[in-house]
């Protein structure tokens, strides 16, 4: 390989070394500094608003139940020894449309009914396990409590229910009513904030069973994940630690749990690391491309515009800068060559030598100027005369060389006399000098024996011959 293409490819390699190292440790420095803003900020800040949202979310249902509660209307039929189901049917139906809950209830402590929109549920009893919640709050020092049960009212749909204790005039217990919204609908909350958090949010019991999801968290469903949030959220308990990292499935996801007392549920808030480092990968990656580009682009103009120099440098190392036929130096090792190749095959080749007659007269009447025009036609007219693998050279000053391979003498001495015809007859040179343009041409053809230097003496006799017998001739 050539030395010049081993140095730009070493300086692509140390140049692409380089920006690649320094931008890979950016990529880490900005890596770490954005999976640390991920624990230590983003993630307790989007728990912090979620919790508010959630807030707000339950603090509507618990609104309407504390109204419920201070009831007039429910008050006085609760105490009402008669009962008129069709009302209080008609009441809870009407709570429940106009505040678009899942269902609505009120359990009276004098029946032990449970009503709804519908009519009586059931009649509660301490027998029963999905009744316990009224005898706890009952004996409760609260006013409210918040659960997730089994809405019974609403095909058995898993809902948050709103509880709040139902209290007469005198302030005697009468029962307990409320509202309960599915969790269903806290799920397509949780979407919700998802989509403008761009974290996945969900709710764990205290048996570390997560019971609230949103739509799309598949994993859910899946032992392992099961098993991983389980033990992190026995190391939430243990340490209070909200900072928490886990692995699944290959991927590394940053988790943030908070406990919430209204609800007496752990939320959970995390983010794949991947996601949060995508936009940083794919900086880093374009900024990679970019600079092989650029850098790619740049070695390819420099060694396009070297070579094209180094071309430039050859071309008028060979050629005369003038007529840009080959110099004196190329066409002897163009010479080299070709007359080694005809001894070896036992070729015929011949010398033409020409020189300019009185161009010195030329120059010195119309100046060197027009001498350089001269000569520059002169040359045109040898490329017209003769083919493009005839070798032809401007020897020196006014002196041209050509030589022809396969020629015998008579084709040379023709091909000599058609030259100087056309050049003695050259319209152009006329209109430059007001006269016909001579000159005087050697000719010579290889004998056998002969080495190029021979040769080269013999046509350069020929052609001091043509000068003396009065030159615009050809000798041969």
């Amino acid at each position: 390989m050539n030395n010049k293409y081993k140095f730009f490819i070493l300086l692509i390699l140390l140049l692409l070394c380089g920006f690649s190292f320094a931008s890979f440790m950016s990529y880490k420095m900005a890596s770490n500094l954005a999976k640390r803003d991920l624990s230590l900020y983003s993630l307790p800040l989007s728990s912090d608003n979620v919790y508010s949202e959630i807030q707000r979310d339950l603090l509507k249902s618990k609104l309407i139940s504390s109204l419920m509660s201070n009831n007039t209307f429910l008050i006085s039929w609760a105490k009402d020894n008669k009962n008129n189901i069709e009302e209080i049917k008609k009441y809870l139906k009407t709570i429940k449309l106009k505040y678009n809950t899942s269902s609505s209830f009120f359990v009276s402590s004098l029946s032990e009914n449970y009503y709804y929109e519908k009519g009586i549920l059931k009649t509660i009893s301490t027998k029963q396990n999905e009744d316990k919640w009224f005898y706890r709050l009952m004996n409760s020092n609260n006013d409210y409590e918040s659960n997730i049960d089994v809405d019974m009212a609403n095909n058995g749909e898993l809902s948050i229910f709103s509880n709040y204790k139902v209290r007469d005039l005198e302030g005697n217990f009468i029962g307990i009513t409320g509202v309960g919204i599915e969790t269903s609908h806290v799920s397509a909350l949780l979407d919700t904030y998802k989509n403008k958090y761009n974290h996945e949010v969900y709710f764990a019991d205290k048996n570390n069973s997560i019971i609230i999801k949103s739509k799309n968290l598949e994993k859910a469903k899946n032992l392992h994940f099961k098993k991983i949030i389980y033990e992190k959220i026995n190391d939430f308990k243990k340490n209070k630690n909200s900072i928490l990292e886990y692995e699944y499935l290959g991927e590394t996801f940053h988790l943030n749990i908070r406990f919430i007392e209204e609800l007496n549920l752990f939320l959970c808030i995390e983010a794949k690391e991947q996601d949060v480092l995508k936009e940083i990968t794919n900086n880093f990656l374009i900024n990679i491309a970019i600079f092989i580009f650029i850098i790619i682009f740049i070695m390819m103009s420099i060694i396009y515009y070297i070579n094209n120099y180094q071309k430039y440098l050859e071309f008028f190392a060979k050629k005369d800068t003038l007529t840009g036929l080959s110099n004196r130096f190329d066409f002897e090792n163009i010479l080299l060559h070709i007359f080694s190749s005809v001894t070896k095959e036992n070729k015929n080749m011949a010398f033409i030598l020409l020189d300019v007659d009185d161009f010195k007269s030329i120059n010195d009447t119309f100046g060197h100027q027009m001498g350089d025009k001269i000569l520059v036609i002169i040359s045109k007219v040898l490329k017209n005369c003769f083919s493009s693998r005839t070798i032809l050279a401007r020897w020196g000053g006014e002196e041209f060389v050509v030589v022809l391979r396969n020629t015998n003498k008579e084709e040379a001495y023709f091909l000599a006399e058609k030259l100087r015809l056309a050049i003695f007859d050259n319209k152009e040179i006329y209109a430059l000098i007001n006269k016909k343009m001579s000159v005087s041409l050697g000719i010579a053809v290889k004998q056998d024996t002969e080495n190029k230097d021979e040769l080269f003496l013999r046509v350069d006799k020929n052609l001091y011959k043509a000068k003396e017998q009065g030159k615009n001739q050809s000798v041969i």
